[in-house]
């Protein structure tokens, strides 16, 4: 089921709402590394640090709901 559900990606344009806290959580992301790639001569370990939490923001919706709200509060 989770195969055919990749090829059916054009849901994400024909049910936006359902896919809307998806979309927030990627943009926050690109936010956070754009506004940390030109930091980055500063102090490398703690971009590095940041940079290693928000990729390990991945899993089904429900863990990576959890795993977006903790990483998103330990950046701030």
């Amino acid at each position: 089921m989770l195969k055919l559900m990749r090829h059916a990606r054009i849901l994400r344009f024909l049910l936006p709402s359902w896919h809307k806290k998806e979309r927030e959580i990627s943009l926050k992301i690109r936010d956070q590394i754009l506004n940390q790639i030109p930091k980055r001569q500063k102090s490398d370990d703690i971009i590095r640090k940041n940079l290693k939490i928000l990729e390990n923001i991945k899993g089904y919706r429900e863990v990576r709901y959890q795993k977006a709200t903790e990483a998103f509060a330990s950046l701030q």
